[in-house]
């Protein structure tokens, strides 16, 4: 590796890890911990498991520095249609697979009931009217959308991006596998399900993070760090 390549490595790295996006995840980061340990100190919730307790951190951290550098460095992604179409179709398929939106089995009024969790888990609002019903988890929500708008970008930029977002499909394995479990239970296969389940949001959440890096490196982008080692 050249000189120049190295510098403008460490250059680029810092500008990654040091930029306005960078220091805005960590204040998503630390406020979420900060609110986690104010709700287990003021609740009478016991703590059953850090990881998942540490699940939305993950996701709403990564999510918001996704977005954020995109915003940045990324295409424009308002000036075509055609990408802010398949975010939001993007982010729809993902809404149904989660169940965060489904369509309404029967007419009625609006029910609105708020479920107060660990942040990030909650508050999970379920909701149901005469059209459409379903339960917003706060990390899954902000999570889809983040992969949605990497969609939209990679449609901005090119047609490039668009396989990585395939994958994100799987993030929501957590929601996907019980669907599974049922049609392997009729075969005797629910116990091996079970286990699968069991750790399902640990698989989710890599491929979460695995899907937004390979976004990143598909999307093309500005260079964060422009004119170091420029020179010869």
């Amino acid at each position: 590796m050249t000189d120049t390549a190295r510098r403008r490595g460490i250059a680029r790295a810092l500008a990654l890890t040091t930029g306005r996006e960078a220091l805005l995840a960590a204040g998503v980061l630390v406020a979420q911990v900060v609110a986690v340990f104010v709700y287990l100190a003021t609740t009478e919730t016991q703590l059953l498991s850090v990881r998942e307790t540490l699940y939305p951190v993950a996701w709403i951290t990564v999510g918001v520095y996704f977005v954020a550098f995109l915003r940045r460095y990324g295409p424009d992604v308002r000036s075509s249609p055609p990408a802010v179409a398949a975010g939001v179709g993007y982010f729809l398929v993902l809404a149904v697979i989660a169940g965060m939106i489904w369509p309404a089995h029967q007419a009625g009024g609006v029910d609105l009931t708020v479920f107060w969790r660990s942040p990030g888990w909650g508050p999970t609002v379920s909701y149901s009217t005469s059209l459409v019903q379903g339960a917003i988890v706060p990390f899954k929500l902000v999570g889809y959308a983040a992969l949605a708008y990497g969609i939209a970008a990679a449609v901005a930029a090119s047609s490039r991006g668009a396989v990585a977002g395939v994958v994100g499909l799987f993030s929501c394995v957590g929601c996907m596998l019980p669907i599974v479990g049922a049609v392997a239970g009729l075969f005797g296969g629910s116990g091996a399900v079970a286990a699968a389940v069991t750790g399902s949001y640990d698989l989710g959440t890599a491929v979460f993070a695995v899907t937004v890096v390979l976004l990143l490196v598909t999307i093309p982008t500005a260079d964060p760090a422009p004119g170091v080692g420029a020179e010869t």
